[in-house]
């Protein structure tokens, strides 16, 4: 009975003797491991899940861009595009929907230095712009554009506009949007818009 008691007294002092220092520190250190390849999936996670975001809205951008243009133009029953320096302007008469048809004096700018596309409409003819600080009040289309061939964005050819420009934002490839459209119209009709 003595043997039994000394070994139930050695498994008693066993089992409350705890961990010890050397076995705290592995086990920390395998931790710490564990916790580090965790939070370097985390950030390269978020770090691609930015990426994907800033391209998807560069992407959605300059298709909203090239859409509203070449929208513009299918419906539009005239349109000019000039050169300005670096800069370009689409002015176009365009028509709305609806019973009777409405006519809306409607521009495209693109800037070179601002490196976006700009987008103005009215009901009533204004002034074409001649500088990038014309378009302060226009909606922003796009920003991060840049022509894919020289000069601009922006080509006439006859009665077809075409369009053709990348769009980039930091960190991410460059997004190559082309596209064309044509005066629908059976009459070319520019006035009062230019």
């Amino acid at each position: 009975m003595p043997r039994l008691r000394q070994l139930i007294d050695r498994v008693d002092a066993t089992a409350e003797r705890g961990f010890t220092l050397v076995e705290l520190l592995i086990y920390g250190l395998l931790l710490l491991v564990v916790l580090g390849v965790v939070g370097g999936m985390l950030i390269s996670t978020q770090a691609v899940g930015t990426q994907v975001r800033e391209s998807t809205e560069t992407t959605s951008q300059a298709q909203l861009a090239a859409e509203s243009v070449t929208a513009g133009i299918r419906n539009a029953s005239a349109f000019q595009v000039a050169d300005l320096a670096d800069d370009q302007v689409v002015m176009a008469r365009v028509a709305g929907g609806g019973e009777p048809i409405t006519w809306r004096c409607m521009a495209w700018y693109y800037s070179d230095a601002d490196q976006a596309i700009y987008q103005h409409q009215s009901t009533s003819p204004f002034a074409q712009p001649t500088s990038a600080a014309d378009v302060a009040g226009w909606q922003l289309l796009a920003s991060g554009i840049v022509p894919t061939s020289l000069p601009g964005v922006f080509k006439r050819v006859n009665n077809q506009l075409e369009v053709a420009f990348e769009g980039r934002s930091p960190g991410s490839s460059a997004v190559t949007v082309s596209s064309s459209a044509a005066v629908r119209a059976q009459v070319w009709e520019a006035a009062p818009c230019f």
